[in-house]
């Protein structure tokens, strides 16, 4: 039937690209209508959970717009002030640098992996390469002449 990846059986777009479903029984043409409705259920599932947690969000979005500008039903009532906010700044900006530097140093491993399997591979070659010239037949050796002195 239909298999829904991830632990949290959610449906990913890789599944439902992947989604086949078997030809109908002898006698009737198209597809089973069973998995086609048990899919099509699936989907909805998912579109009803996708579009509760798109309100939550926006719901949360509101609250805290309200939080910042001081407009929140908060006991305070007077939102975040000013030092708050740059903290916060602050903390987003070293968070988007430090996953920056994290993707430079993903990216320099994988050059280096590339590049030390690249180094294998050409020594394979060459050391290849060295033993199939290893079998051939050798000529004979000739003396090379004596070096012009003077």
């Amino acid at each position: 039937m239909i298999m829904i990846s991830g632990t949290d059986n959610r449906l990913t777009p890789d599944t439902v690209r992947a989604v086949t479903f078997p030809s109908a029984r002898l006698g009737r043409r198209g597809l089973d209508t069973a998995h086609v409705r048990a899919f099509c259920g699936q989907v909805e599932r998912e579109l009803v959970r996708l579009l509760n947690e798109r309100a939550a969000l926006a719901d949360e979005v509101q609250r805290l717009r309200g939080r910042v500008l001081g407009l929140g039903g908060d006991e305070s009532g007077s939102g975040y002030r000013l030092d708050d906010v740059h903290a916060q700044a602050a903390r987003i900006l070293l968070s988007r640098a430090q996953l920056t530097a994290d993707r430079y140093v993903a990216d320099a491993q994988e050059y280096s992996r590339d590049l030390a399997q690249d180094a294998w591979r050409r020594r394979d070659e060459i050391r290849a390469e060295a033993t199939s010239h290893a079998d051939l037949p050798r000529l004979p050796h000739y003396p090379q002449p004596p070096a012009p002195t003077g």
